[in-house]
Protein backbone atom coordinates (compact mmCIF):
# COMPACT_ATOMS: atom_id res chain seq x y z
CA UNK A 1 0.00 0.00 0.00
CA UNK A 2 3.10 2.55 0.75
CA UNK A 3 4.65 1.37 -2.15
CA UNK A 4 0.92 2.38 -4.16
CA UNK A 5 0.54 5.49 -2.69
CA UNK A 6 4.02 6.60 -3.06
CA UNK A 7 3.87 5.60 -6.96
CA UNK A 8 0.72 7.67 -7.22
CA UNK A 9 2.42 10.77 -6.05
CA UNK A 10 5.39 10.05 -7.80
CA UNK A 11 2.86 9.83 -10.85
CA UNK A 12 0.89 13.13 -9.84
CA UNK A 13 4.47 15.34 -9.21
CA UNK A 14 5.57 13.91 -12.89
CA UNK A 15 2.34 15.54 -14.48
CA UNK A 16 2.93 18.39 -12.64
CA UNK A 17 6.02 19.09 -14.24
CA UNK A 18 5.04 17.79 -17.39
CA UNK A 19 1.93 20.71 -17.34
CA UNK A 20 4.12 23.40 -16.25
CA UNK A 21 7.01 22.62 -18.91
CA UNK A 22 3.76 22.18 -21.86
CA UNK A 23 2.68 25.56 -20.15
CA UNK A 24 5.72 27.57 -20.43
CA UNK A 25 6.04 26.29 -23.98
CA UNK A 26 2.66 27.85 -24.89
CA UNK A 27 3.10 30.64 -23.15
CA UNK A 28 6.88 31.44 -25.70
CA UNK A 29 3.98 30.57 -28.55
CA UNK A 30 1.35 32.73 -27.55
CA UNK A 31 3.95 35.22 -27.21
CA UNK A 32 6.16 35.33 -29.97
CA UNK A 33 2.79 34.55 -32.03
CA UNK A 34 1.10 37.85 -30.69
CA UNK A 35 4.59 40.09 -31.08
CA UNK A 36 4.57 38.87 -34.81
CA UNK A 37 0.52 39.88 -35.11
CA UNK A 38 -0.63 36.70 -35.74
CA UNK A 39 -3.79 36.72 -33.00
CA UNK A 40 -5.20 33.85 -34.07
CA UNK A 41 -2.16 31.68 -33.30
CA UNK A 42 -1.78 33.82 -29.50
CA UNK A 43 -5.47 32.69 -29.12
CA UNK A 44 -5.03 29.00 -30.04
CA UNK A 45 -1.91 29.18 -27.90
CA UNK A 46 -3.68 30.78 -24.88
CA UNK A 47 -6.98 28.56 -25.23
CA UNK A 48 -4.39 25.40 -24.83
CA UNK A 49 -2.80 26.93 -21.26
CA UNK A 50 -6.77 27.47 -20.10
CA UNK A 51 -7.31 23.78 -20.60
CA UNK A 52 -4.41 22.74 -18.69
CA UNK A 53 -4.83 25.38 -16.00
CA UNK A 54 -8.32 27.49 -15.51
CA UNK A 55 -6.62 29.39 -12.96
CA UNK A 56 -3.87 31.43 -14.83
CA UNK A 57 -5.83 35.24 -14.75
CA UNK A 58 -2.78 36.65 -16.48
CA UNK A 59 -3.76 34.09 -19.92
CA UNK A 60 -6.95 35.12 -19.62
CA UNK A 61 -6.21 38.99 -20.12
CA UNK A 62 -3.47 38.16 -22.88
CA UNK A 63 -6.00 35.97 -25.32
CA UNK A 64 -8.33 38.97 -24.01
CA UNK A 65 -6.04 41.41 -25.76
CA UNK A 66 -5.45 39.20 -28.46
CA UNK A 67 -8.97 39.27 -29.17
CA UNK A 68 -9.25 42.91 -29.25
CA UNK A 69 -6.77 43.14 -32.02
CA UNK A 70 -9.12 41.00 -33.91
CA UNK A 71 -12.39 43.26 -32.95
CA UNK A 72 -13.79 40.46 -31.38
CA UNK A 73 -14.71 42.80 -28.25
CA UNK A 74 -17.69 40.86 -26.76
CA UNK A 75 -15.02 37.56 -26.49
CA UNK A 76 -12.22 39.87 -25.54
CA UNK A 77 -14.34 41.16 -22.50
CA UNK A 78 -15.46 37.56 -21.28
CA UNK A 79 -11.78 37.30 -20.67
CA UNK A 80 -10.93 40.50 -18.95
CA UNK A 81 -13.93 39.58 -16.74
CA UNK A 82 -12.72 36.32 -16.10
CA UNK A 83 -9.41 37.33 -14.91
CA UNK A 84 -11.05 40.29 -13.00
CA UNK A 85 -12.81 37.40 -11.21
CA UNK A 86 -9.66 35.61 -10.39
CA UNK A 87 -7.80 38.73 -9.35
CA UNK A 88 -10.07 41.40 -8.94
CA UNK A 89 -6.57 44.29 -8.13
CA UNK A 90 -4.79 44.53 -11.14
CA UNK A 91 -5.41 47.99 -13.00
CA UNK A 92 -4.77 46.73 -16.24
CA UNK A 93 -7.41 44.21 -16.35
CA UNK A 94 -10.12 46.79 -15.67
CA UNK A 95 -8.61 49.50 -18.06
CA UNK A 96 -8.83 46.26 -20.67
CA UNK A 97 -12.17 45.67 -20.51
CA UNK A 98 -13.04 49.32 -20.18
CA UNK A 99 -11.63 49.46 -23.33
CA UNK A 100 -13.76 46.92 -24.93
CA UNK A 101 -16.42 48.52 -23.24
CA UNK A 102 -15.98 51.69 -25.14
CA UNK A 103 -15.50 50.01 -28.43
CA UNK A 104 -19.16 48.49 -27.81
CA UNK A 105 -20.25 52.60 -27.81
CA UNK A 106 -21.49 51.06 -23.40
CA UNK A 107 -20.06 54.67 -22.25
CA UNK A 108 -21.35 54.24 -18.07
CA UNK A 109 -19.44 51.06 -17.97
CA UNK A 110 -16.19 52.07 -19.81
CA UNK A 111 -16.05 55.33 -16.77
CA UNK A 112 -17.04 52.77 -14.25
CA UNK A 113 -14.01 50.77 -15.54
CA UNK A 114 -11.19 53.19 -16.18
CA UNK A 115 -12.28 55.02 -12.97
CA UNK A 116 -11.57 51.05 -10.91
CA UNK A 117 -7.91 51.27 -12.79
CA UNK A 118 -7.18 54.79 -11.66
CA UNK A 119 -8.54 53.88 -8.02
CA UNK A 120 -5.54 51.24 -7.94
CA UNK A 121 -2.91 52.91 -10.41
CA UNK A 122 -3.09 56.60 -10.10
CA UNK A 123 0.22 57.24 -12.26
CA UNK A 124 -0.24 55.59 -15.56
CA UNK A 125 -1.70 58.23 -18.11
CA UNK A 126 -3.42 55.64 -20.35
CA UNK A 127 -6.29 55.25 -17.92
CA UNK A 128 -6.97 59.39 -17.27
CA UNK A 129 -6.72 59.58 -20.83
CA UNK A 130 -9.07 56.42 -21.93
CA UNK A 131 -11.56 57.87 -19.44
CA UNK A 132 -10.89 61.30 -20.96
CA UNK A 133 -11.94 59.92 -24.63
CA UNK A 134 -14.96 58.32 -23.04
CA UNK A 135 -16.61 61.81 -21.72
CA UNK A 136 -15.45 63.53 -25.32
CA UNK A 137 -18.17 61.24 -26.48
CA UNK A 138 -20.34 61.60 -24.15
CA UNK A 139 -20.38 65.05 -24.77
CA UNK A 140 -19.14 65.57 -20.82
CA UNK A 141 -16.28 67.84 -22.47
CA UNK A 142 -15.31 69.60 -18.92
CA UNK A 143 -15.11 65.64 -17.46
CA UNK A 144 -12.51 65.18 -20.23
CA UNK A 145 -10.58 67.90 -19.79
CA UNK A 146 -9.98 67.30 -16.38
CA UNK A 147 -8.52 63.71 -17.43
CA UNK A 148 -6.55 65.12 -20.31
CA UNK A 149 -4.66 67.19 -17.99
CA UNK A 150 -4.41 64.90 -14.86
CA UNK A 151 -3.07 62.18 -18.03
CA UNK A 152 -0.50 65.42 -19.01
CA UNK A 153 0.69 66.00 -15.83
CA UNK A 154 1.86 62.63 -15.28
CA UNK A 155 3.30 62.46 -19.44
CA UNK A 156 4.00 66.23 -21.03
CA UNK A 157 4.61 64.89 -24.07
CA UNK A 158 1.64 62.84 -25.22
CA UNK A 159 0.69 64.31 -28.42
CA UNK A 160 -2.56 62.17 -28.93
CA UNK A 161 -3.71 63.46 -25.39
CA UNK A 162 -2.85 67.18 -26.65
CA UNK A 163 -4.62 67.16 -29.45
CA UNK A 164 -7.65 65.60 -27.80
CA UNK A 165 -8.04 67.97 -24.99
CA UNK A 166 -7.69 70.65 -27.88
CA UNK A 167 -11.11 68.93 -29.36
CA UNK A 168 -12.40 69.55 -25.85
CA UNK A 169 -11.50 72.88 -25.77
CA UNK A 170 -13.14 73.46 -29.57
CA UNK A 171 -16.09 71.71 -28.84
CA UNK A 172 -16.77 74.03 -25.95
CA UNK A 173 -15.95 76.97 -28.29
CA UNK A 174 -12.78 77.80 -26.27
CA UNK A 175 -10.68 78.33 -29.57
CA UNK A 176 -7.65 79.99 -28.19
CA UNK A 177 -7.14 77.20 -25.58
CA UNK A 178 -7.35 74.63 -28.20
CA UNK A 179 -4.79 76.65 -30.70
CA UNK A 180 -2.39 76.42 -27.95
CA UNK A 181 -2.82 72.79 -26.99
CA UNK A 182 -2.44 71.99 -31.01
CA UNK A 183 0.76 74.47 -30.90
CA UNK A 184 2.07 72.26 -28.47
CA UNK A 185 1.34 68.98 -29.74
CA UNK A 186 3.07 70.09 -33.04
CA UNK A 187 6.39 71.02 -31.02
CA UNK A 188 7.15 68.08 -29.79
CA UNK A 189 5.79 66.32 -33.46
CA UNK A 190 6.03 68.01 -36.41
CA UNK A 191 4.79 65.95 -39.17
CA UNK A 192 1.05 65.00 -37.78
CA UNK A 193 -1.40 66.46 -40.44
CA UNK A 194 -4.17 65.90 -38.30
CA UNK A 195 -3.07 68.25 -35.60
CA UNK A 196 -2.46 71.02 -38.35
CA UNK A 197 -5.41 70.40 -39.83
CA UNK A 198 -7.15 70.67 -36.46
CA UNK A 199 -5.08 73.98 -35.13
CA UNK A 200 -6.43 74.98 -38.99
CA UNK A 201 -10.16 74.95 -37.93
CA UNK A 202 -9.29 76.60 -34.58
CA UNK A 203 -7.69 79.40 -36.72
CA UNK A 204 -10.48 79.41 -39.20
CA UNK A 205 -12.77 79.91 -36.17
CA UNK A 206 -10.60 82.84 -34.54
CA UNK A 207 -10.92 84.42 -38.22
CA UNK A 208 -7.37 83.88 -38.26
CA UNK A 209 -7.56 83.32 -41.78
CA UNK A 210 -4.09 83.63 -42.73
CA UNK A 211 -2.81 81.07 -40.16
CA UNK A 212 -5.49 78.73 -41.19
CA UNK A 213 -5.13 78.71 -44.41
CA UNK A 214 -0.87 77.86 -43.36
CA UNK A 215 -2.23 75.30 -41.14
Amino acid sequence: IILCVGMALLMCLLTGCTNDKKISELIQKGETAYAEENYAAAIEAYSEILKLDESKDEIYNNRGMAYMKLTRYSEAKKDFTRAIELKNDIDVYYNNRGLTYYYNSEYQSAVDDFTKAIEINETDANYFSNRGDVFCDMNEYEKAIEDYTAALMLEPERVITLNNRATAYFKQAKFEEAVMDYSAALEINTDNPVVYWNRGEAHRMLEMYEEAVAD
